[in-house]
Formats: C-alpha cells, sequence, structure tokens
C-alpha cells in the first residue's frame, strides 16, 4: 500500500492526536486512502521527541491541534505541523478549532499548507491536502496559498493584553478588516516600530478567501 505525489512516495502515514478514538478514526480513512496508518499513543515529553520520532518512522503525518489536554504532548499541532512544513516533511493539521484559536494558529500558519476540520476529514481531503503540502515544497501554489510581498498597515496596538495585539489592514485584500496578530509574529527587532500608522510589508497569500486563511511571513519594515 503507498500513494504516490509528485515524485513522493507515501507509505506510512503518521496520526498524532491525544484521542484515541480520533486516532483510530484517521486510521480507518488512511486505510480508505491505501496508505498505512502508524498512530502514535504518546506522550511525547517535549516537541523536538514528536517531531524527530515522526519524522524517523512516517513519510507524513495527519496532526490535530489540540495535543496538550491529555498531556499528549507539550505543543499545539499547529506549532509541530509548521516545524515538520520547514523540514520539506508532508503534513496536514486537522482540527475543530474556534475564533479565539486564530490568532494562535496564525503565527505557524505560513507553514500549514492544509488545514481541515475535523467534521471534513476524509481518505479524500487528507489525500488532497498532502498534496497540497507537496506542491509547495515543489513552489507550486494553489491561488488561496500562494505568497505575495504586500504592504499592510498597523490600526491599532492593544497594550493592555496579554500576549499583545496588533490589529492590521491590507489594503491589498480587504481594507474594510482588519485582523488581528499577535505582537510576537513581528521579528523582535521591528517591535519598536508596531504603533498606529505604521506601515510593514510581508509575504501574505492575498488569494486567501477569509482571514483565517492568511499567513504573514517575512515580515520587513522599510521606513517611513
Amino acid at each position: 500500500m503507498a500513494i504516490h505525489i509528485n515524485g513522493t512516495t507515501i507509505d506510512q502515514v503518521g496520526v498524532v492526536d491525544d484521542s484515541a478514538d480520533t486516532r483510530d478514526t484517521i486510521s480507518d480513512d488512511l486505510k480508505d486512502a491505501d496508505v498505512i496508518p502508524r498512530p502514535f499513543d504518546g506522550p511525547f515529553t517535549t516537541l523536538d521527541e514528536l517531531l524527530q520520532t515522526v519524522l524517523s518512522e512516517t513519510d507524513a503525518v495527519v496532526c490535530d491541534h489540540h495535543l496538550s489536554p491529555r498531556n499528549y504532548a507539550p505543543c499545539t499541532g499547529a506549532e509541530a505541523v509548521g516545524c515538520w512544513y520547514r523540514e520539506g516533511f508532508p503534513s496536514v493539521l486537522v482540527t475543530r478549532y474556534e475564533k479565539a484559536e486564530i490568532e494562535e494558529i496564525r503565527r505557524y500558519r505560513r507553514g500549514i499548507a492544509a488545514l481541515i476540520p475535523s467534521d471534513d476529514s476524509s481518505p479524500d481531503s487528507i489525500i488532497k491536502g498532502l498534496e497540497i503540502c507537496i506542491g509547495e515544497f515543489n513552489h507550486h501554489f494553489i491561488p488561496t496559498r500562494k505568497p505575495w510581498m504586500n504592504m499592510f498597515r498597523i490600526d491599532d496596538v492593544e497594550e493592555g493584553s496579554n500576549p499583545v495585539q496588533v490589529y492590521v489592514v491590507i489594503p491589498g485584500w480587504n481594507s474594510g478588516e482588519a485582523i488581528k496578530l499577535p505582537l510576537e509574529l513581528f521579528p523582535e527587532n521591528l517591535r519598536q516600530h508596531v504603533r498606529a500608522n505604521e506601515r510593514f510589508f510581508a509575504n501574505m497569500n492575498l488569494g486567501a478567501e477569509n482571514q483565517e486563511d492568511l499567513y504573514f511571513d517575512a515580515i520587513e519594515y522599510r521606513g517611513r
């Protein structure tokens, strides 16, 4: 059992989820997709242990976002998938996330090529997610994920929040919608410039259909 995607052979797919029932469900989906599921029972004591175990034992991974409630792993699935993406390892995030988690996920969104809502998880959607991810490794982006260097403007800074939140507007995407970003998303040496009406540049996927899917990568400040 194996599938071939753009020159990449995928035989075993890891399943990372703190719920045994969900691991079983996704494993059944993977069997229907003609790959061998490799569910990981955990727990993992560090992020690096999780990353390296999956990298060494599988060809790709399907990962949940919430990994800490049952002490399964000391990280989020978004962080793990972002790390695997940087390693060129095919990975898909499957989760039931709430609006409040958008900012938490966004800091890793550039490296999450495919985010599948739990209710939409299926053999077809998982394979499609892996295809999108591997395509990006080969510099082939679907329209909603293609990066463009573009300007965005600081609308407001919520200094009293913890962590500090920054509201930004992207004229080239939707000038009427403010997007909330954590200050930590900005490089540390640029944070002194993060104030109302300042302009920054970043690689963004301007084809995103909603702000939940937007990412901000390689943020730059070019002065006034």
